[in-house]
């Protein structure tokens, strides 16, 4: 990312830099953007991301205001979405080998133009 894309985004009162975010929703494009540089790259952490942003694009959708019980609610959905992959889905839960494999692919790109957020 670039330096203007790394500018500090306001969450609930705190400061954060795009690229310090596991992953956000961002209002003005309408995208979640999953950080790849913080992520595993496992099922579980792709399930859980997700399950975690999504809510943030539908309170959006119906204009409902972002504040600490919306975030505790998506917390609550990536919680639980994480806990029903390991039930249903033991054997991938967080194995080492998608963590280096995701690593490893994601050492061959080059992120230095990131995207123009």
């Amino acid at each position: 990312m670039t330096d203007e894309q790394k500018k500090e985004v306001d969450v609930l009162g705190e400061k954060y830099g795009k690229d310090e975010l596991g992953a956000f929703y961002d209002k003005k494009t309408g995208k979640i953007y999953m950080n790849a540089a913080t992520m595993t790259g496992s099922r579980e952490d792709i399930i859980g991301t997700l399950a975690n942003e999504l809510p943030h694009l539908v309170d959006h959708k119906k204009r409902r205001e972002f504040d600490q019980r919306r975030q505790d609610i998506s917390t609550e959905y990536e919680e639980d979405a994480r806990r029903q992959f390991a039930d249903y889905n033991p054997e991938y839960t967080d194995e080492e080998i998608d963590r280096e494999a995701f690593q490893e692919k994601m050492d061959q790109h080059d992120f230095s133009k990131g995207n123009d957020l």
